[in-house]
């Protein structure tokens, strides 16, 4: 009885010491450091106006143009952007006339969906630009129904989607990518 007793007490012991050192090694705190970084996805747009350069805002001039998208973000993207018209006053306040996009002639690599979003064919890099998207828009004038100018205004509304995998621009945006990652309109 003796000997099981025994027997029995270095079993429990074991048990014990493989629990504590397994829990221990688990717990442990390591020098290496986390180089994991989430993927970040953003843009930022430039664009000049009569030949002075600004980033947000509602301006009236005569041409828009250099209108590039930056990928601001860490990862590779793809672009699409929206062209909004509206007219405003001289104090560049919307006015309820109604408005049309501009007819654009686009430059290389973007591309013209039928509901009027414009899509760069191919990713940009982090920190890079794409090329423009189009010669310069020229923006009009007119009266309003009291005899007052009014002004054509044209935002550009950007978008960015991670590159890979090609499937999150196909899924998101309902765009084929090809294997050698040139987006595309179906």
């Amino acid at each position: 009885m003796k000997k099981k007793t025994v027997i029995a007490l270095f079993a429990v012991f074991l048990t014990i010491a493989v629990v504590g050192i397994t829990v221990a090694f688990m717990f442990r705190k390591t020098s290496a450091n986390n180089l994991f970084l989430p993927a970040e996805v953003s843009c930022t747009i430039h664009e000049k106006l009569d030949g002075a350069e600004y980033t947000s805002g509602t301006r009236h001039g005569f041409e828009k143009h250099d209108i590039r998208v930056e990928n601001t973000g860490n990862y590779s993207a793809y672009i699409r952007v929206r062209l909004v018209s509206y007219w405003v006053n001289a104090d560049n306040k919307p006015i309820g006339l109604p408005s049309s996009s501009p007819d654009i002639e686009l430059h290389e690599n973007w591309l013209r969906s039928s509901d009027g979003t414009y899509y760069y064919a191919l990713p940009v890099d982090p920190g890079k630009l794409t090329v423009g998207l189009c010669e310069p828009i020229i923006l009009h004038t007119t009266k309003d129904e009291n005899g007052e100018t009014v002004y054509q205004a044209v935002d550009v509304i950007a978008e960015a989607i991670q590159a890979k995998p090609a499937s999150a621009a196909g899924e998101a945006w309902k765009v084929t990518v090809s294997s050698a990652g040139r987006l595309s309109i179906s």
